[in-house]
């Protein structure tokens, strides 16, 4: 089946399997189209390549030029880090390649650049 997959977590502490929620700003539920076997909104973490596998449920599909916003919860390290690199990259018999996803540079609870993933 297809896969997202969300690599360059390095850092975070996710609990397996992690359960995504929709953003508010995305309107379309995708993530009830993320499953871990058949529980929908399930996205399977992996500690060793610190990566986030997003498995499209049986008979769902994503549709070209369509956007899905999820969220989905992490804890930060204990110890400061700079905003690791974080990429997506999408796989259904032919893989797509990697790409770099956008940081947020606005700052978050009084934290310079607190928007970035893992900062």
């Amino acid at each position: 089946g297809t896969k997202v997959t969300v690599s360059g977590l390095f850092g975070a502490i996710v609990a397996n399997p992690t359960i995504l929620a929709a953003s508010p700003a995305a309107g379309n539920n995708g993530h009830q189209k993320f499953c871990v076997g058949a529980t929908a909104a399930r996205g399977a973490w992996s500690g060793s390549s610190a990566s986030l596998i997003l498995t499209v449920c049986a008979g769902q599909s994503l549709l070209k030029d369509t956007e899905y916003r999820l969220t989905f919860g992490v804890t930060n390290p204990s110890q400061y880090q700079e905003s690791p690199d974080v990429s997506i990259q999408a796989s259904n018999g032919v893989v797509v390649p990697v790409a770099l996803m956008n940081r947020d540079p606005a700052s978050l609870v009084g934290v310079e650049f607190g928007s970035s993933p893992l900062r």
